[in-house]
Parts: structure tokens; C-alpha cells; sequence
């Protein structure tokens, strides 16, 4: 018999067909042939008994394979050599939060080869020496994924595999920042879907209503400067944004002071808070109703106040900020300021006369009510203690003062008048004697 297994082949694939030649149709025509895998490997011959049988599996590598040709006791075996130098690209998809990755194929100096890598599809920029089968590719956009192609060979064989490599990463934004003249406050932030999303405070003050929501209502926000953060995680990636709320709203305006509302002679000192911190661009005193001059600069905390007008006089606090509405307080001074005018000093000749006291109501500060009293302690009587010119009685020769007092509130003036009762009484008695001569019994004015 006569055996001939065909050409060795050099092949980049794991599957070929082997080409023996029929025994049938060379010298001495006769015979059968059966292919054996004498490496022994995993290589599958799919039908033995054909000369061009197919052969799968193939390892890396070379396979022996035997076609034997037998008759009767006689046989002949050919080997043919089937070397299997095809090579892989391997590498999987990656993706990040960030434009960098570091590729992962595999090193094809393991079997003796090279390789590249190109860009197929996207942007980004493959570092130097794109050769390396581990380098990286950088500058890849936000959301935006890059489609590379390994490619290895061996001088004999070529592969190349794609993948891509995505940047998970993101922008988004907590909204523009927002001027507020009070505590609450509607945040706009970007949608977080398809990922979720939360707030948190980072400065100041504020409570949300639901801080997974992008459009959180937000509360107890206090003077100042409150920043707050809105984090979103999607595709495991996190990306923040800090947002700024100013409340500009003034602080409170407060007037600590005088205690007592009540002047007696037109002036008084006023004064306001001056809280830490302070919120205001400026603060002044105003005056609403009555009168007064201001000493002090109309900013100062603490503001003198002369020539009040009589009565009521209402002062105004301001504090303001920004565009804000202003922060106001009132406080109501009572000029209850008197005068006492009691008249002028007499010297009479008899033992009652009419006080002048001036009617408090008819001289500056047209206020007040007035009352005698004798401070004297004499027996002389005030008919009406309440009449500026009230009749006295009961004048003793000498000299009576009498205080006439203006009064209104707590306030009070005292002006005093003497009446000098000066009169002169003669007294004798008749006399009858028993002759022409007598001793008169005139009292003595000496005393």
C-alpha cells in the first residue's frame, strides 16, 4: 500500500481540513486510510476515515496527524504537520468616573508578538507608546464612551478585538445662587435621574422638606450666608454642587431703651440692640410724631434727644439691608415737662387776700394742674387749693408762704409766693373818773 498524509499546513485558525491522497487512486490502488491524532492533544478529527476530513480544535501550536493505509496484514502510515499560530486579542469594556483609563489587553509578548491600539470611535488621546497593551487613554468626555480596537500579531497571524471604554462621569449643577429677605427658600438643582440625589447643609442653617428631591423647600434659613450640596450618584459615580442662599434680611431692630417713657424736662436718651453678628447696611433714628432734636449722629446706637414738645413724642429705629423690607421699632416718649408760676409777693394790711398763681395750662408747656399748699403750717386758710387765685383767710400779722405745685404723671414743679400780713389793730377802752384828768389805756405799738 502506499500512504501520502498531504502538505504540512501553517495555519491561523483552530479548525482545518486535512488532504491525504485516496489510496484508491495511486500505485498499487488498494487499501483504506484512517487518520490518527498522534500528538495526542485536544484537536478532534471529525470523520477519520475521510481523506479531507475536517479537524477542529486546535490547540496553539503543533498538531502530528497519522494517515495510515492498511491491506490485509499490510499497512503504511504518513505524518502531516498542522501548526495552529493563531493569535487572540483579548480585552473587556471598561468604564469610570473619571476621562482616564488604563486599557487591559492582553500581552501579546507571552507568545512571542506584538501589538497596538487605536481609537475607532469617540474622543480621547492613547498615551504613549499606544503598543503597550496596558497603557491609558486619557481626555475621554463626560458621558461620553470611546470605542478602541486591540490589535495583536505574530508575524503569521492577526486579531483584534473592540471595546469601549466609558466615562461615567458628570456635571451637574445645585442651581443659581439666590438673595432671600426671609427663612425659606425653593432649591432648582439638576434633575439626579436616572441616579438619585440628596442634599445637605455645609454652612449656616436650613432644614429641607425632602432632601432627595431637586426642588427641596428649605427652612429656617438665618441671616447670612448658607451654603448647601447636591449630590447625585449615577452609574456609581458621584458628582456634587454647592449652592449659596443669602438671607439679607436686616437684623431685628430692637430699642432696649430708657426703661422709663417719662421725661420731665424734654430730654432723653434712647438706645438701640447692636446684636453679634449684625446684618445691616445701615440703621438711623427717625422721628414720627412730636418733637425733639437728635445730638447724636441719626446712625448711632445711642441717640440724645433734646426739646421735646409737650406730650407724646414717638421715635423710629431702622435697621435696613440690601433690597430688603427694613426692620423697624417704635417707642413713645412722654414730655410730661411742667411749670409753676405762683405769683408775685404781696404785703397787705389785712388778714386775707387772693393768691395769682399763673393757670399752667395758658404758659409753656400748656400741661399740668396745680395746688396750693401753706408751707408755713399757720392757721392761714386756702379756700380752694385747686384755684390758681384762690382767697386766703386767716392771715396771722407776719409772713405766710404759700407753694403753689404743677403736677402731670410723675412730674412736678414747685413755685413759691409770700403774703405778708402787715395790718395793725388799735384798741383802748372808755374811761370814767370822778375829775377831769385820765390816764389813757391805748395798746402800745411798740410791740
Amino acid at each position: 500500500v502506499t500512504s501520502v498524509a498531504g502538505s504540512d499546513q501553517i495555519l491561523c485558525t483552530d479548525n482545518t481540513a486535512l488532504n491525504a491522497t485516496d489510496p484508491s487512486v495511486i500505485y498499487p490502488n488498494q487499501g483504506t486510510g484512517v487518520w490518527t491524532n498522534t500528538t495526542g492533544n485536544t484537536a478532534v478529527i471529525l470523520n477519520p476515515s475521510l481523506t479531507n476530513t475536517g479537524v477542529i480544535a486546535l490547540p496553539i501550536g503543533t498538531t502530528t496527524f497519522t494517515w495510515t493505509v492498511s491491506k490485509g496484514i499490510c499497512s503504511l502510515g504518513d505524518d502531516v504537520l498542522i501548526t495552529n499560530n493563531s493569535v487572540t486579542a483579548v480585552a473587556t469594556d471598561l468604564s469610570e468616573c473619571d476621562g482616564d483609563f488604563t486599557l487591559n489587553g492582553n500581552d501579546p509578548s507571552t507568545f512571542g508578538g506584538t501589538g497596538y491600539w487605536e481609537i475607532v470611535a469617540g474622543a480621547g488621546t492613547v498615551t504613549a507608546p499606544s503598543t503597550q497593551y496596558n497603557t491609558t487613554i486619557t481626555g475621554v468626555p463626560n458621558g461620553n464612551t470611546t470605542t478602541l480596537r486591540w490589535h495583536v500579531d505574530n508575524l503569521t497571524c492577526t486579531d483584534s478585538t473592540d471595546i469601549s471604554v466609558t466615562n461615567n462621569n458628570f456635571s451637574i449643577s445645585a442651581g443659581a445662587p439666590q438673595t432671600i429677605c426671609g427663612s425659606t427658600a425653593s432649591m432648582n438643582a439638576d434633575v439626579a435621574a436616572p441616579g438619585t440625589g440628596f442634599w445637605t447643609l455645609i454652612a449656616g442653617s436650613g432644614i429641607f422638606d425632602n432632601s432627595l428631591s431637586e426642588t427641596a423647600n428649605v427652612s429656617g434659613i438665618g441671616q447670612g450666608t448658607s451654603t448647601y450640596r447636591w449630590t447625585v450618584t449615577r452609574n456609581s459615580c458621584t458628582s456634587t454642587s454647592d449652592v449659596d442662599i443669602t438671607n439679607n434680611s436686616p437684623s431685628t431692630a430692637q430699642i432696649t431703651g430708657p426703661v422709663a417713657t417719662e421725661t420731665c424736662d424734654g430730654t432723653t436718651t434712647l438706645t438701640a440692640n447692636n446684636p453679634s453678628p449684625y446684618y445691616a447696611d445701615t440703621q438711623y433714628w427717625s422721628l414720627v410724631s412730636g418733637g425733639g432734636t437728635f445730638v447724636n449722629a441719626s446712625t448711632s446706637f445711642t441717640m440724645n434727644v433734646t426739646g421735646m414738645t409737650p406730650g407724646n413724642n414717638i421715635f423710629k429705629w431702622t435697621v435696613e439691608r440690601g433690597t430688603c423690607p427694613p426692620s423697624e421699632d417704635f417707642i413713645t416718649i412722654v414730655n410730661n415737662e411742667v411749670a409753676s408760676v405762683a405769683g408775685t409777693d404781696a404785703t397787705i394790711c389785712t388778714d386775707n387776700t387772693f393768691l395769682n398763681a399763673t393757670d399752667p395750662l395758658v404758659i409753656y408747656p400748656n400741661q399740668g394742674t396745680g395746688s396750693w399748699a401753706n408751707l408755713s403750717g399757720n392757721g392761714a386758710v386756702i379756700v380752694n387749693s385747686l384755684l390758681p387765685n384762690s382767697q386766703v383767710t386767716g392771715l396771722p400779722n407776719g409772713t405766710t408762704t404759700f407753694q403753689w405745685t404743677v403736677s402731670l404723671g410723675t412730674c412736678f414743679v414747685n413755685n413759691q409766693v409770700q403774703i405778708t400780713n402787715s395790718s395793725v389793730t388799735a384798741s383802748a377802752t372808755d374811761l370814767s373818773e370822778c375829775d377831769g384828768d385820765f390816764t389813757l389805756n391805748g395798746n402800745d405799738p411798740s410791740t
